[in-house]
């Protein structure tokens, strides 16, 4: 199993009140799966994915991805643990603005301190159809274009996991589908485990499975 997490409890407090978000879920992961996790607003969807990603710390369980237990890593480990084998596309894009496209997809193949980052990094930017624009910043590129930039830069690591928090939830259907074909297309190919989180039942159905977060625990569908 590329993802096992077990027992992973995560509360919140609000003033006096303490809220539970995920309740010793546990959740196994094949490598080269495409997994889709749907459920209502404010199910803990993205608090999952927080954590699955090392964003964000359990309150208790483990989260084993590749063979690592990533709630025990120091935060120094945990960063070059995730550089070298999680890739993380938000909906809001979370681009350098100081940038450009082309140096936003160099920043983690520089921080893994990769020597042929720059041939990789334009390679990556020619696969997602924007060679014409890596020399162009953030306020200049379309919202297509911006997530575009951000699945190169997720993947060109070539990581064993790409986690993906509603990538088209900010671009018109149209745009939306083309660049989860983009998606689909770049991690079969490089066989990258990729765990979705959507609110579009569609999407979700072109993953391998489909999980619904409920009640706290992850139910498969």
């Amino acid at each position: 199993m590329i993802i096992n997490i077990n027992s992973l409890t995560k509360k919140y407090t609000q003033g006096e009140k303490s809220l539970s978000v995920l309740d010793r879920l546990n959740f196994k992961v094949e490598e080269s799966k495409s997994i889709a996790i749907i459920g209502k607003s404010g199910s803990g969807k993205s608090t999952f994915l927080s954590l699955g990603a090392g964003l964000d710390k359990p309150d208790s369980g483990e989260i084993i991805i590749h063979g690592k237990d990533i709630t025990r890593l120091s935060e120094n480990e945990l960063t070059q643990f995730r550089a070298k084998h999680i890739g993380i596309i938000f909906q809001q894009f979370h681009l350098m603005q100081n940038l450009t496209a082309l140096e936003n997809i160099l920043l983690p193949l520089e921080i893994l301190g990769k020597e042929d980052a720059l041939i990789k990094a334009n390679e990556q930017l020619a696969k997602v159809g924007l060679s014409e624009r890596g020399h162009h910043f953030p306020h200049q590129l379309s919202g297509g274009e911006k997530q575009r930039v951000a699945i190169a830069r997720a993947i060109v690591t070539e990581p064993n996991i790409i986690f993906a928090d509603e990538p088209s939830g900010n671009l018109d259907d149209q745009t939306g589908e083309e660049v989860m074909e983009l998606l689909f297309e770049l991690v079969k190919h490089s066989q990258t485990t990729l765990v979705l989180v959507t609110h579009d039942n569609e999407l979700a159905k072109k993953c391998d499975d489909i999980y619904l977060l409920q009640e706290h625990k992850l139910i498969k569908q």
